[in-house]
Formats: structure tokens, C-alpha cells, sequence
């Protein structure tokens, strides 16, 4: 599964269960904002990841390769499989 596309999934899931309002335009970045907004969904470091995740994936998928390091992909795989396992659907 693609990363951003597997974490999108999971903090949209999220975001829906909590009893959010829709967001204007869904996405990784405006779920996650407004996730970071409402007390107790998750802190600022987990935040600040998933952001992160995200600039990984799209410096990948726009063919960036000189700004993805291994060691930042390697770090990516591992939180999403974290994040993933800590909120479940």
C-alpha cells in the first residue's frame, strides 16, 4: 500500500469516528490539521510525522529522488506501520 495513501485512509478513519465536520477538501494535510486541532487525537510529534510521511511520498511520486534520503524512507515505513497499529480503524 502506498504510505501517504495508507496513513490518509487511517487519519481519515479517524477523523470520521471522532465526530469531526467534513473537511473542504480531503486529504492527508487537512485531516491532519484538523486531527491536531481536536484535544486528545494526537500530539504535535505525531503531527509533525505525519507531515513529514507526506513530504517523503510526494518527493518520491514527483521523481525528487535527490531530496529522499534512505534513511527517511526507512523512518517513514516504520511510523506508518506504528501509526497504523496504534489507530485502528
Amino acid at each position: 500500500m502506498d504510505l501517504r495513501r495508507g496513513v490518509r485512509h487511517r487519519v481519515g478513519t479517524t477523523h470520521g469516528r471522532l465526530g469531526l465536520a467534513a473537511v473542504a477538501r480531503p486529504g492527508l494535510n487537512a485531516y491532519n490539521d484538523a486531527l491536531r486541532e481536536r484535544d486528545g487525537a494526537y500530539g504535535q510529534a505525531t503531527w509533525r510525522q505525519i507531515q513529514v510521511v507526506g513530504d517523503v511520498r510526494n518527493h518520491a511520486a514527483h521523481g525528487e529522488y535527490d531530496q529522499v534520503q534512505r534513511a527517511q524512507v526507512d523512518e517513514a515505513l516504520v511510523f506508518v506501520r506504528r501509526f497504523l497499529a496504534e489507530h485502528e480503524a
